[in-house]
């Protein structure tokens, strides 16, 4: 469960990156929201991540 946990944080800190790259360089003459739209994203994956290190550290296990 633990490691499961843990890969699945992986993946929402990738996405997270994955995101919030594009947001840094997104300008958009025809989608003005583009950027803010890659932020919120980056952030909500952020959000993800954090609340299964919580769980992770709930169950006695140790965010990776």
């Amino acid at each position: 469960m633990r490691q499961a946990l843990n890969r699945l944080r992986a993946t929402d800190v990738t996405r997270e990156l994955q995101d919030k790259q594009p947001a840094s360089r997104a300008v958009s003459l025809f989608v003005p929201g583009l950027k803010d739209d890659f932020a919120a994203h980056a952030t909500l994956e952020l959000q993800h991540a954090d609340l299964r290190a919580q769980g992770l550290q709930q169950g006695g296990g140790v965010p990776l």
